[in-house]
């Protein structure tokens, strides 16, 4: 009996033309791809950088979302050519032709939402600045409810239903479980979910060796995505969700290794943080000297049709001298300096438990009152006047990129079992990520970074941070 195929032209080895990007990667640019890829909407996304201001850490990341979008349909393509092609596989007899349309149409939209800085807009304001959220709005086509610029003819939502032959809530449902499915078939919505959004999805397939490579370092390029492909499978336990074969262990070893390195040098890079925390201070400023509502009103009217050098010269614009100040650092490439790093280890962990626990409970005004507090500690000790602005704590996200758990099948016939139980690499990864990677730091202007390597050796600096805690209750 002839095994079932899809008839989906985005598969076929030879489709109806392609566009090339970086590197030697080519996307299948069939008649539907180019018509969404053409739709402004989706076009605005080229004014978007994919690493914010990490190429003021490394010239060459100036690569955009418009770019990275494009990568991820093509890496779908390839997980989808692999599943179908795999001998006896399940998935083509799981899912419909229309349940994959629904999948390519979510690994080329996933971004949709992103706008320049989207992280630290969604820092001082995560119920308001949302880009994920955002995402399923473009896909529904509420996005015109925030943003009245965005009105269009052909809204993505009738081009999904005309040239895709999909429900634009289908889409959704792939990359937001939340959002109820109309067609797609549930149990390949949970396999094919984890194409676009997984522990090892086609989103991380390009962005790690999309951002290593225009980084300039090998870190994310140490994959075996050959061989991950030809190990990924459909978990013939549940059949609902994706699994790797035992050949494909070293393969996800190396992904996880990869997203170890690439955060630890690049996207959590000390300098790349420093910028980050400029930019998020200077947004906070800025929404404190126009007032919370005028700032998201005005933010709405530019955020999806400008670039990021666009926002940065809006928060300079915006009057608040703080935000003024920093940005024009920002600009000049003048870097705070590191004033103080807390990791996790034994000689630290009270302060950094304290610090990471009042980030995850949102506890702003206690952060607040202790920003002020070791504003007016450093002030006495350095003996010279220092504006709040140039003080700045980074805290990083504690529940962001967390590995998640990856099914895998053993050799021995056995059950799948989450690979992170079985491979102490994994397993040392995961326990190292925190104390190496996910540090806490205090920056300062460069300033003041001068007086304190005079007058503050940084043995005293943490004693300084302890006791600033300790007043503001959080220790």
């Amino acid at each position: 009996m002839k095994r079932k195929r899809w008839n989906i032209p985005e598969l076929e080895e030879i489709s109806h033309g392609i566009v090339r990007i970086p590197e030697r990667v080519g996307v299948p640019f069939t008649p539907r791809v180019r018509r969404i890829a053409d739709h402004s909407w989706f076009q605005r996304l080229r004014l978007v950088r994919q690493l914010g201001p990490l190429c003021l850490v490394y010239p060459g990341a100036m690569h955009t979302r418009f770019e990275h979008s494009l990568g991820v349909l093509s890496r779908a393509c390839a997980c989808l050519r692999a599943l179908e092609a795999e001998p006896d596989g399940l998935l083509p007899e799981i899912a419909s032709e229309y349940d994959v349309r629904c999948c390519l149409a979510a690994a080329l939209l996933h971004d949709m939402g992103h706008f320049p800085f989207a992280h630290a807009f969604e820092e001082l304001a995560p119920d308001v600045f949302h880009h994920a959220r955002f995402s399923i709005e473009f896909i529904r086509g509420t996005i015109v409810k925030r943003s009245a610029a965005l009105k269009h003819p052909e809204p993505l939502p009738g081009l999904l239903r005309k040239e895709w032959e999909v429900e634009p809530d289908d889409v959704a449902h792939l990359l937001n479980r939340r959002i109820a499915p109309v067609q797609i078939r549930p149990e390949a919505a949970g396999i094919l979910r984890g194409i676009v959004d997984g522990p090892v999805d086609a989103d991380k397939l390009d962005y790690l060796q999309r951002d290593s490579l225009h980084c300039g370092v090998p870190y994310g390029r140490f994959l075996d995505e050959d061989r991950f492909l030809s190990s990924l499978t459909v978990d013939p336990v549940s059949r609902a969700r994706l699994a790797l074969t035992e050949k494909g262990r070293i393969s996800a070893e190396l992904f996880l290794f990869c997203r170890y390195a690439m955060f630890s040098e690049v996207y959590w890079h000390h300098s790349g943080r420093s910028f980050t925390a400029m930019i998020n201070a200077a947004v906070a400023h800025a929404a404190n000297t126009l007032g919370r509502d005028v700032f998201i009103r005005e933010f709405f009217a530019i955020a999806f049709q400008r670039g990021d050098d666009d926002i940065l010269k809006w928060l300079a614009e915006s009057g608040a001298p703080g935000a003024i100040e920093l940005i024009n650092h920002v600009l000049e490439r003048r870097i705070f300096k590191r004033f103080a790093v807390i990791e996790s280890g034994e000689r630290q962990q009270h302060i950094y438990s304290a610090l990471m626990e009042a980030r995850r409970a949102g506890r702003r005004d206690r952060l607040t009152a202790f920003h002020g507090e070791l504003l007016e500690r450093l002030i006495k000790r350095l003996g010279m006047k220092i504006q709040p602005w140039e003080l700045l704590l980074d805290i990083p996200d504690p529940e962001k990129d967390r590995a998640g758990d990856l099914p895998f099948l053993p050799g021995d016939g056995g059950p799948p079992v989450n690979l992170g139980t079985i491979s102490q690499l994994w397993q040392g990864v995961m326990k190292d990520f925190p104390r190496w990677v996910r540090k806490i730091r205090f920056f300062v202007a460069p300033r003041v970074a001068d007086a304190a390597e005079r007058k503050l050796p940084r043995g005293q600096r943490t004693l300084l941070v302890q006791d600033a805690l300790e007043f503001a209750g959080l220790l």
